[in-house]
């Protein structure tokens, strides 16, 4: 399992439920929608999120980092998403006309990443597990009950 096949796995089940892709990214690409830092002045040293995939549903914005072993630094990177990078926010907002933004994962199977997700499920919106299948599974669902 790569982070690119979870990454498909996610966006074709998000695609049969009826989900807006917004976008996505295959790791090392940079080729999908990218948050740039609140910057004053010069922005030569700013830094850029670029989410694995940006996905809609009835008003609901989700925001996904996909790994094959689930890193605390995904998690980390987003804690101040919302102040820092809230004038990028604000654009993808005007386009889309979302209502909630969430953040989430996914990862591949594995014992481990299904640990690591229960040790930090109070900082996850929601989370899924790609199995070897290519089958999504919802480990933490959303508060709306839209990844079921």
């Amino acid at each position: 399992m790569t982070e690119e096949l979870i990454t498909i796995a996610i966006v074709q089940y998000l695609s049969l439920r009826q989900w807006t892709i917004i976008s996505y990214d295959f790791p090392q690409s940079g080729s999908g929608y990218r948050f740039t830092e609140n910057f004053t002045g010069s922005c030569s040293s700013c830094k850029a999120l670029i989410p694995d995939i940006i996905a809609q549903k009835e008003g609901q914005l989700f925001i996904w980092e996909n790994k094959v072993k689930f890193s605390v630094l995904d998690i980390e990177k987003y804690r101040n998403f919302t102040s820092s990078f809230s004038n990028s926010i604000e654009s993808l907002r005007k386009e889309t006309s979302f209502q909630n933004m969430f953040f989430g994962i996914g990862v591949a199977h594995s014992l481990y990443n299904i640990k690591k997700i229960d040790l930090y499920s109070n900082q996850l919106d929601f989370a899924v597990i790609v199995d070897q299948e290519s089958t999504v599974i919802v480990k933490i669902p959303d508060s709306y009950g839209l990844l079921i």
